[in-house]
């Protein structure tokens, strides 16, 4: 589940006004996290250093690329949170840092690239270095900077403890679980975690990094990074732009646990996954560990080489499934506990029943209720004053998730919702288009016609044509009783399989083929 966007300011600004200044950064590093995003806060900003003036903050990035795409692209961001938060204009400059030769091996975890001069005249470490850093003491000291720098972004992370686990995801969280244990024997990596998008498997990646670091912060086993493939990707062309290749490579492969998220970004980028290749090679001969998430399993990756596909199955492959109803039960409850709402039982059923897609659904739905209910507070109804302590109804959850629910741009088309239909209830085509009135043949029919009335463009008569009737009354009146036990919450049972909601039936079948579009 996701927690609140806490931005780490990576530098101290001048101290000139004591604790109401530090009060003040904070403030304009949150600003800006909010302003751009956290994912794009981190991947930009995680490794940066702000310096605070009084009418100027200037931005100290690791390369002239990081510099030149901050420059372009979030120089009003970073002036409007300025502005925000010290109350004034200010000015805004974006730089890299010179930087001096450092002993071979010094490389701060982090930084994937060095200055040009640097790495002409020796190893370049990707930090900024004072006349003192070539001292064996000095670099110690620096590298010890870097992993704390790690260890306070790992604390914006999400937690493994935090992690709801189910039927659909309990061996994905036991790997995961495994490989966090650096003291434990050697653990088949990497680990490669699939599955669609939002149940949990960025969680888990970053929850494993924040276990590591907060349990190593005493032992000096810090050294982890979590990475989007996207961010790996534009350092190494960084790397590459800058000759830095050696500070870019020395920086990925001293880590003890590489977490590496979207893996499927790397498709059709050939370079990118040469070098991704070569990395998990040299991490996994210093028994380093690797943990890799993807939307698609590894033989389902469009593009990718043999040699990276063959390195990507050799560990272990685990699913993550959409979450199963115990499971979303379980997130619905800690959710409402979190935003202080109090469910009606039917209420809590029908969110259930509904919300059957990812785990992002459940919390966007929970959020929304949150606010109208804050709003609600201060409204009259029913003669009466809303408070806090109401109960939230079956009613005001079902309106929220119809608002929810927006018109698609892209209508789905009749034979995928027979398709889905089909495979869902176990039944074929040619049952489906016959006379049969074995219940479950019977929803099945009436099931395709409600979502041919509600997911495409077609008339009754069209869709009568396509299920093979000549009479679209029959149609008209099978969308009318899935309309009907629906509003009644009806249940249903299926060939071999307990009975379950009719909600919780036509939400699986709208998600499935929502998907399919959108693939």
């Amino acid at each position: 589940m996701n927690e609140p966007v806490r931005p780490v300011l990576n530098a101290s600004p001048p101290s000139t006004q004591g604790a109401s200044r530090t009060e003040s950064d904070d403030r304009f590093a949150h600003d800006l996290a909010q302003r751009i995003g956290a994912h794009k806060y981190n991947m930009w900003f995680g490794n940066a250093r702000f310096l605070i003036e009084r009418d100027s903050v200037e931005v100290r990035t690791e390369n002239p690329f990081i510099a030149h795409w901050i420059r372009t692209n979030f120089a009003d961001s970073i002036r409007d949170s300025a502005k925000s938060a010290f109350g004034r204009a200010c000015q805004v400059s974006v730089s890299v840092p010179e930087r001096v030769s450092a002993p071979a091996g010094r490389v701060e975890e982090g930084d994937s690239t060095s200055a040009k001069r640097s790495d002409r005249a020796g190893v370049g470490d990707g930090r900024t270095h004072d006349h003192r850093a070539s001292s064996p003491d000095a670099s110690r000291a620096a590298g010890a900077r870097g992993r704390h720098r790690s260890a306070r972004r790992a604390e914006t992370f999400r937690r493994l403890e935090d992690f709801i686990v189910g039927e659909t995801n309990r061996l994905a969280y036991a790997a995961v679980c495994s490989v966090a244990d650096l003291e434990t024997a050697s653990f088949p990596t990497p680990v490669f975690i699939y599955g669609p998008c939002g149940v949990g498997k960025t969680h888990l990646l970053q929850g494993v990094v924040r276990r590591i670091s907060e349990s190593g912060s005493g032992s000096g086993r810090t050294n982890v990074r979590y990475v989007t493939a996207e961010q790996f990707t534009n350092e190494y062309i960084a790397a590459v732009r800058q000759n830095a290749l050696e500070s870019f490579r020395r920086a990925i492969r001293r880590l003890d646990l590489l977490a590496i998220d979207d893996v499927h970004f790397l498709s059709n980028k050939t370079r990118t996954q040469n070098e991704f290749l070569h990395t998990l090679d040299a991490i996994s001969m210093t028994g380093a560990r690797v943990i890799i998430a993807s939307d698609s399993p590894p033989s389902q990756i469009r593009q990718i080489s043999t040699a990276l596909l063959s390195r990507l199955q050799a560990g272990m492959v685990a699913r993550i499934d959409l979450p199963d109803r115990d499971t979303r039960r379980t997130l619905v409850n800690r959710l409402a506990s979190k935003h202080g709402l109090r469910l009606t039982p039917s209420a809590t059923e029908l969110l259930i029943a509904r919300c059957v897609g990812s785990v992002r659904q459940i919390e966007g739905t929970m959020i929304k209720l949150a606010a109208v209910r804050s709003l609600m507070s201060a409204e009259s109804i029913g003669g009466g004053e809303y408070t806090d302590h109401e109960l939230i109804s079956q009613v005001l959850v079902e309106r929220v998730l119809d608002e929810s629910h927006s018109p698609r741009a892209v209508p789905v088309r009749m034979p995928e919702i027979l398709d889905a239909v089909c495979e869902t209830l176990n039944v074929c085509r040619a049952d489906l288009f016959g006379n049969g009135r074995h219940p479950v043949v019977v929803l099945a029919r009436s099931l395709a016609a409600y979502l041919g009335r509600e997911m495409t463009t077609l008339s009754f008569p069209e869709i009568a044509a396509a299920l093979g009737r000549r009479n679209h009354s029959t149609i008209h009146t099978a969308d009318q009783r899935i309309r009907r036990q629906l509003e009644t919450g009806a249940t249903v049972r299926l060939n071999g399989q307990a009975e379950s909601s009719l909600h919780e039936l036509v939400g699986r079948l709208r998600h499935g083929l929502e998907q399919n579009r959108n693939q």
